[in-house]
């Protein structure tokens, strides 16, 4: 079922009558781009961590979650930078680029966080994951903020497109911004509200389970005992 709403998701703003108004409006564009790289992902990774035990293996480390988070959040500032916003609504191969940078490096992003949470999701798992959370949120939300509050409009390529629908670039900006910093902030909001409150419910269910000890005899120089025991009650997590 995740899967299936990421795909509908994706078919939906990819579809010719948003996918057309998207060319002349930014903030059609930036719902567009919210869908394929927040939205959509965040269901694609759930049927991810659901079906490929892998994706578990790698949260637990905080090497993919670190380079996912700067990816995804690179993702977002790279695509709206003014010269290479514009040469991707201008050319094709570029604006089908864009499409799936966005796409897969949300992909990447919410896997690693909903893969840190299940993988080690009493301690430092959950933590880790709302860190995570909160990067994003503040990168993404700089971004909205410049768009939103900014005096002139940044891209060329909307400045004879918007006023037909009634409005200036610069409102059509404005607006985008507004879009973004609210249901894209609203995104990261309610996956931090569901990971914490998931540790609030399983955590002191964890603390007050001691794991039976596993003791492995026969270490010469004594540390297996203790690298046993660390491994059977989940050491590090």
């Amino acid at each position: 079922m995740p899967a299936v709403v990421a795909l509908a998701l994706t078919l939906t703003v990819l579809a010719p009558p948003v996918d057309a108004l998207a060319d002349r409006l930014l903030s059609v564009h930036m719902v567009q781009h919210l869908v394929l790289g927040l939205w959509a992902p965040i269901a694609a990774a759930v049927a991810v961590v659901s079906a490929w035990p892998l994706a578990d293996r790698l949260g637990a480390g905080y090497a993919w979650l670190t380079a996912a988070t700067a990816l995804h959040v690179g993702a977002f500032w790279l695509w709206h930078v003014p010269a290479a916003y514009d040469a991707a609504v201008r050319t094709l191969p570029l604006h089908v680029l864009e499409h799936l940078v966005l796409l897969g490096t949300g992909v990447l992003f919410w896997t690693a966080v909903l893969a840190r949470s299940r993988t080690r999701p009493w301690r430092w798992g959950t933590a880790g994951a709302l860190a995570a959370l909160f990067v994003a949120g503040l990168g993404t939300g700089v971004l909205a903020a410049l768009l939103t509050l900014a005096s002139h409009p940044f891209y060329d390529v909307h400045l004879q497109t918007t006023a037909r629908y009634g409005i200036s670039a610069l409102e059509d900006q404005q607006l985008a911004g507004a879009v973004m910093w609210v249901t894209g902030g609203l995104a990261y909001l309610v996956a931090a509200v569901v990971l914490f409150g998931r540790w609030l419910a399983a955590g002191p269910a964890r603390r007050h389970t001691s794991p039976a000890p596993v003791v492995v005899a026969g270490e010469a120089d004594g540390a297996g005992p203790w690298i046993a025991t660390r491994r059977a009650s989940g050491g590090g997590s």
